[in-house]
Formats: structure tokens, sequence, C-alpha cells
């Protein structure tokens, strides 16, 4: 049909933005139009949207990404029907914040989420209560407590599975994927928005026998079969070992292929029903985990790359043919994507951008946190700077060095650091605090408090 060829022309029209190609001409005159804006097809149909989120994941532990143990054989098969980012920047190294921007985008001090008991603003709306005005039916399973909906991360949502949120002692990609089977099985035929939050990658880890890269002997360290971040931080500098680090990062690379098994269910799942084909599926991550990368363990307090720069996979709907593609992109891009893919209107007042439409200039990306130091981030090509704003700055070349080991400020490199120093103070100065709605607090109980105390987030 007409409508089809259309839709098939915009998606190797999309594409080839995105790859920085030449857009493929049609006989209707090509599906990008006239200056490069391209045209949606007439039919009243739009695909399901599927947001994958894995907390506390790491892109260089995944084989789309390089990795050499086999931890993810099901989203690399996702991925090599995508579209991949080599550096998509996450707006904090903590999931609360995080994924406010990613279903706000707007960046976190402009949410005024910047502590533990900061919850989304009343009066925001989110991407769900976008997506549920235009006809769309909405589901969200959370494995966090942070995404729950004392932290008003329900709005928007007609199904709200939040009973896997029980803390790390619990293994929760099982129970998360049957959750989201169950909505696939009682849906209606409105399309879809399901946004599936899996867990088990965050601290602690845990060994799954199958699932394990050793052999759950040899090692005879203080880690023993499960192994945290705070238990790591613990140890002394001049006792901690190599051995130590790397068998913590076996058993959370056993946890990530231990989610990657079940993410693979959900996956298969849409396949067997028909709905993967034309879906569009994002597959992302909050955050990562630092395993000594810059001295310290776990999360939340530093901006570095092992943190913020962040896996994300997209397939457009009737994609088939993977890519890559290099700029610099954020979290906060992912809405203004989604809508943009579906037909939706974009608002005016966020602060990404859509990643389908004719690639932009390039522009700054910004990252943040204020727990437990207040540190800001600006990333402009290869460049990134760190500004402590109790005093530092840290200055990286992040093509020449990756793992942000050479510290450029102060050196020979000023007219950099000037421009991104500028850049920064500009950005700041335009998010602070009370340039956005004001947020909800959470009056944590007890409970909450000891199962935050145990992850690591509270003292």
């Amino acid at each position: 049909t007409q409508a089809s060829d259309m839709k098939k022309a915009w998606i190797i029209a999309v594409m080839a933005g995105l790859l920085g190609c030449s857009t493929p001409e049609t006989e209707s005159g090509g599906a990008g139009g006239p200056g490069g804006t391209r045209s949606l097809p007439s039919s009243p149909d739009r695909p399901d949207i599927i947001l994958i989120v894995i907390d506390t994941l790491r892109k260089d532990r995944l084989g789309a990404y390089g990795y050499t143990r086999p931890t993810s054989p099901h989203i690399d098969r996702l991925a090599a029907g995508s579209t991949r980012f080599t550096r998509c920047i996450s707006q904090a190294p903590w999931t609360t914040p995080s994924i406010a921007s990613m279903m706000t985008s707007r960046y976190p001090s402009r949410l005024q989420i910047t502590d533990i008991p900061d919850a989304l603003a009343d009066d925001l709306e989110l991407l769900p209560e976008i997506l549920q005005r235009h006809g769309y039916a909405t589901a969200a399973v959370v494995s966090h407590d942070f995404l729950g909906s004392r932290w008003n991360f329900d709005q928007g949502f007609e199904r709200f599975h939040e009973k896997m949120a029980t803390g790390h002692r619990v293994i929760s990609s099982p129970g998360v994927t049957e959750a989201a089977l169950s909505v696939l099985e009682e849906i209606d035929d409105r399309p879809l928005f399901l946004f599936v939050h899996y867990f088990d990658p965050h601290a602690h880890y845990i060994r799954h026998e199958e699932f394990a890269f050793d052999d759950g002997i040899s090692y005879q360290g203080p880690l023993a079969r499960r192994a945290s971040p705070l238990k790591l931080k613990n140890i002394p500098a001049d006792r901690l070992r190599q051995e130590d680090i790397d068998h913590a990062g076996a058993l959370y690379d056993s946890e990530v292929a231990f989610t990657d098994h079940h993410i693979g269910r959900l996956l298969d799942d849409l396949r067997r029903r028909g709905r993967y084909d034309s879906a569009l599926i994002l597959l992302t991550a909050d955050h990562g985990e630092e395993f000594h990368d810059h001295g310290d363990f776990g999360h939340t307090n530093t901006l570095y790359d092992e943190l913020i720069n962040v896996p994300l996979l997209l397939k457009l709907p009737g994609q088939t043919e993977g890519g890559v593609v290099n700029r610099t992109v954020a979290l906060l891009d992912l809405l203004p994507t989604i809508l943009d893919t579906v037909g939706l209107p974009v608002p005016a007042e966020i602060d990404g951008r859509s990643l389908v439409a004719p690639p932009p200039a390039a522009r700054p990306v910004f990252s943040e946190t204020s727990r437990g130091r207040d540190l800001r981030a600006v990333v402009d090509g290869p460049h990134k700077l760190i500004r402590d704003l109790r005093g530092g700055i840290e200055l990286y070349d992040l093509e020449a060095d990756p793992n942000e080991t050479a510290n450029l400020a102060g050196g020979g490199a000023a007219a950099i650091e000037a421009a991104l120093r500028a850049e920064l103070e500009s950005w700041r100065l335009a998010h602070r605090a009370g340039s956005g709605p004001s947020p909800s607090r959470v009056e944590l109980m007890e409970e909450e408090r000891a199962r935050l105390r145990s992850l690591g987030y509270l003292e």
C-alpha cells in the first residue's frame, strides 16, 4: 500500500539521518520532503513502544560494545538490528534524577531532584501521560524504590507493577519479566507503551550458577559469593587486591548475563506475538558502576564515564539492519525521540532533542550529582570537563584518553578549558534551583531507610 511504502521510505530516511548517510529518493520525491523535513504516513496506527532500562549497567560489559565475555547474547541480538549509540550521557550517576530526566526531558537541577527524598513534582507531565493522552495504553514494571509510586513515577501509567522493588537481597529479573509478559497477555488493542526496569546488576552482586564466569571455588577472598561496593570500600587500600576487584567483576558479569536471559524472554515473547518487528524498542541504563576505575566502587558521587556514558540501543519500527552513531546524545533525548517517531508533537519547553530528526548541530550535554560531592560535567565533542563546585577542575580528551586518566586542566589546553567552563557556567545558571517546578518530598519510613542503607544510599 501507499502508506506502507511511505513508512518504509520514512524509516530509510530516518536511519540515513542517524548514520550520516545520504537519503535514498523515492518515487514521491524523497521521504524527507523539502528542506529535509520528513512527513509521517497518514495511517492512524501507531507502533508499540518498549522502553527497557537496566539499573547500574556498564556499557563496556555488553558484547554489542566490545566485551569478550558472553554476558549479553539477547541484548546483542537486539543491537544487531538497532542503531547503537556509542556516547549516550546519563544526566546523573544515580537512579532517581537519571530516570526523572528520561521521563521529562529536563535536567535534574531543573527538576530540583538532588537528594534521596526528592520526588517528581505532581504538576509535571511525564512521557506516559503524554502518550496516554494520545491513545496509548501505558504500563510499567519497576524494581527499585526510587522509581516507585512514593516518588511519583506512577503518573500516567494505567498499570504500575512495583512489587519487585524489594532491594538487593531478592533476585528480581524473573518477576520483572513475568509482570511484563502479563501486560502483553492482558493488553487491549490500543498501541502500548511498556516501561520495564531491571535491577539485578545493582549491588549486591550475586553469582548465578548457570551464568557464572568463575568456578566458584578458586577465589578465597572476603567477597565469597556476594559482593557489595560497601564491603569493597571498607577494604584498606593496602589490602585490596586485584583478585578482589576481578572477583567482584565476575559476579557483576553473572548478574548482567542473568538479566540478559530474562530480557531475552521478553523480546522472544514480543516476537512470538508478532509485536517485535513493528515496535519502537529502546534499551539503555540509568547509570553504570565503578570497579576501582578511579579509586572507588559503586556509583552516585562521581561523573566519570564508567558511570555516565551508558548504552543506548534504538530499534525503529520495521528496522532490521544495525548501525552506529558516534555523536554525543543524552538520556533526556529519549522523550522527544519517542514522540517524534510515533508522530506526536514534541513539547517546546524540554531540554532534549529528537534522535530521529535530521541531525542538528552538535551541542554540549551535561551531567550532575550532589550526592557526597557537588559535581557538574559538560561533554562537548571529544572533550569533557568536570567541575567540583566546592573547588577543583578536571579536563579530559575522551578520544585520546577514554579512561580519563590524564587531567589536562591547568595545562596546555587553556582555550578548551575556558570554553567548556563558560558553557558549564551558562548552563548551570539557566538550570539553577527555582527554574523549574518544586519537587515533592518523600518521608522515608524506617523500613525504607534500612533498605537504602543496605544499598549504600544512606549512612
